[in-house]
C-alpha cells in the first residue's frame, strides 16, 4: 500500500510514501478444534449459500464484534470499541 501511494512513484524513485499503514492489532477469529472450513465466528448472511459473496460486512461494526477486538473506549472504560469508533478515533 505504501508503494502505491507513491506521488508519481514510477518517475521519481526518490518519493516518498503518503500512506504508511501498520498493524494496531491482530484479532485471532480462529476455531480452536477446527483445522479446515471457515471460523464460526466468520459473519456470513446465508450459511447455505454455495457460491456468491456471502460475508456480512456491517456485522464487523457490532458490538459482538467489538468483544473480539477488545479495545476499551478510551472516554468509558467500561465500553468496548466498535470497528466505526476505532476507525473514527484514528
Amino acid at each position: 500500500m505504501a508503494e502505491s501511494s507513491r506521488y508519481h512513484g514510477i518517475d521519481n524513485q526518490r518519493s516518498k510514501p503518503f500512506l504508511n499503514y501498520e498493524i494496531f492489532k491482530f484479532a485471532d477469529l480462529r476455531d480452536i478444534d477446527r483445522k479446515t472450513g471457515d471460523s464460526r465466528t466468520v459473519p456470513v448472511k446465508d450459511p447455505d449459500a454455495i457460491s456468491g459473496f456471502n460475508f456480512s460486512y456491517s456485522d464487523l461494526f457490532t458490538a459482538k464484534f467489538a468483544e473480539y477486538y477488545a479495545i476499551p473506549d478510551p472516554r468509558d472504560k467500561k465500553r468496548l470499541m466498535n470497528l466505526g469508533d476505532l476507525l473514527d478515533a484514528g
